[in-house]
């Protein structure tokens, strides 16, 4: 079960290293930043976690929740998704 999650938290941090940067005063939605992720585990053939385990997994990160006071979305705080960093190897 150890390595079970190991390598599930390796998987997540691969994901965090090519699809998002931390960010001091960035906001993004926790329902965006998801959805990337499913996307990205799904290209890379890897097993897609629920939203509630994705969302456990940031908190361990350090990521803390807010909601935005503009849209009353649920955001993350100081993380930043980048743009198709993985694009020259197209």
């Amino acid at each position: 079960e150890t390595e079970t999650f190991r390598n599930e938290s390796d998987i997540f941090d691969q994901f965090l290293k090519e699809k998002t940067i931390k960010k001091q005063g960035q906001k993004t939605e926790a329902s965006k930043l998801y959805k990337v992720y499913k996307t990205w585990a799904e290209e890379n053939s890897e097993k897609v976690m629920t939203s509630t385990a994705f969302g456990r997994r940031m908190r361990e990160k350090g990521y803390l929740k807010d909601n935005d006071s503009v849209t009353r979305r649920v955001i993350y705080l100081d993380i930043a998704l980048v743009e198709n960093r993985n694009d020259e190897r197209v």
